[in-house]
């Protein structure tokens, strides 16, 4: 709410839209129902005084809700007086309808959700003392070759997220020592909470930073041996982008930005628009363009942009 303005209440779950109906018998599609703090406290009371059994009889609700109900009115009760609220806004729309949403649009992060989870994972970034530049630069890298390669990998918009994230906290683990340190920085954020994403998405992010050096996925390693196919592939693909976005800032200088990509046959073609040999960054491509190769199986050239004529 706006400054002098109150605040306004908007209540969802099966509890809220109960008392909503019992309240306001007319409700029935509209998306919000308007409910006084005064009718529904006094209905939470009513419940209370209810045993469960009681409850499921009167009401016709489950028995698991019926346990659950009066303590849950009564939370509603106090919120809204200690907001000095006289109404609340009980929302017609139910956690399956935001499933179902999601499935028809394939996507249920929007631009400003992302911009909270990166956000999240910048702050546990400065937490463990990163490289902060070299850190953006190699995300940076990571996404514009996830973006070249969409036709080829064929992944969505929240494996870019996934992607964005461990290639930000790919180099974590050098807080705790740079021997093994990718091992460390899978350790580091498998165990980590970051906003908005679900358990399956951080591990996918922590096995991503893990294999952002040195071996490949192998049958020894047990976290890998635990994904399924599907998985497997999946974390290949990132693996590798992660790989070639990491080789492309070696020096930790940020001397290859504002470069194009091309895909000829057999090769994805990096232009730098910068000068120079980029002796490092070269090195580090044919060390670290392997797995690429067999993932996408493309050979990675870094070269300077050709100059139009």
């Amino acid at each position: 709410a706006g400054e002098g303005r109150k605040p306004k209440l908007l209540l969802m779950g099966g509890d809220a839209r109960f008392a909503a109906r019992l309240i306001n018998a007319a409700w029935e599609d509209a998306p919000l129902c308007e409910v006084s703090v005064a009718d529904l406290s006094a209905l939470a009371a009513k419940v209370l005084d209810l045993g469960t059994e009681q409850i499921v009889k009167q009401h016709h609700v489950a028995y698991e809700e019926a346990q659950t109900l009066g303590p849950a009115l009564q939370i509603h009760v106090r919120i809204a007086e200690a907001f000095r609220l006289k109404t609340v806004q009980v929302c017609n729309v139910t956690l399956r309808d935001g499933l179902l949403a999601e499935a028809v649009s394939g996507n249920a992060w929007t631009d400003g959700f992302v911009v909270q989870i990166l956000n999240s994972v910048r702050e546990l970034g400065k937490r463990y003392a990163i490289d902060q530049a070299h850190a953006e630069c190699v995300a940076e890298n990571a996404l514009a070759i996830f973006r070249t390669m969409k036709n080829e990998h064929r992944l969505d918009s929240r494996h870019e997220v996934v992607l964005h994230v461990a290639a930000l906290l790919h180099d974590v683990g050098m807080f705790i020592g740079n021997s093994g340190h990718h091992k460390h920085s899978q350790y580091i954020i498998a165990n980590s909470d970051v906003f908005g994403l679900g358990r399956q998405e951080i591990q996918l992010a922590a096995m991503i930073a893990r294999y952002h050096r040195h071996a490949l996925p192998r049958p020894t390693h047990a976290d890998y041996v635990a994904l399924n196919r599907e998985q497997r592939l999946v974390l290949g693909k990132l693996a590798s982008i992660l790989r070639v976005a990491d080789a492309l800032d070696r020096s930790h200088t940020q001397a290859i930005r504002n470069f194009s990509m091309v895909l000829e046959d057999g090769r994805l073609v990096i232009e730098s628009g910068r000068p120079g040999e980029h002796v490092s960054e070269k090195r580090a491509l044919v060390e670290k363009g392997s797995m690429f190769e067999q993932v996408y199986g493309r050979t990675i050239e870094l070269r300077p942009k050709k100059k139009r004529k």
